[in-house]
């Protein structure tokens, strides 16, 4: 939009003077074009930022649906594994330094139930092999 009434046409090098209603027909061209031109583009601009608001906001409340379904599926997983979440990382190595003895439990248990059916298989296996 034309703020001063020279801006609006080239310089021809004529006075506004020597034409005085010449500034009113650009001036009322000018404001034509808006009503017919800018006004009605300025509307769809309106329209489609408009549209790609509620678009987007339909977006984030999507996003923090699957956000609160995936820190529920976190907690679950920290569950399983017998931990809070709060610093995985830590926690886990706290688990892994528990390993050692929970594996010479484990092998004890083992040794001692397998023990059994070892002596029996041996001498099951001697048995057979005597005669």
């Amino acid at each position: 939009m034309c703020v001063h009434p020279g801006a609006c046409l080239p310089h021809v090098g004529v006075s506004w003077a020597e034409f005085p209603g010449h500034f009113s027909v650009e001036l009322s061209s000018l404001l034509v074009r808006n009503v017919n031109y800018e006004i009605p583009s300025l509307k769809k601009q309106i329209a489609k930022c408009q549209q790609l608001q509620q678009e987007y906001s339909r977006k984030e409340e999507e996003c923090q649906a699957g956000a609160a379904e995936m820190r529920e599926q976190f907690y679950h997983s920290c569950k399983q594994y017998g931990i809070t979440g709060k610093n995985v990382r830590g926690e886990l190595l706290a688990l892994v330094k528990d390993l050692p003895s929970q594996l010479a439990e484990i092998g004890a248990a083992a040794q001692q139930s397998l023990g059994e059916a070892i002596d029996v298989y041996q001498a099951s296996v001697g048995f057979v092999c005597e005669r």
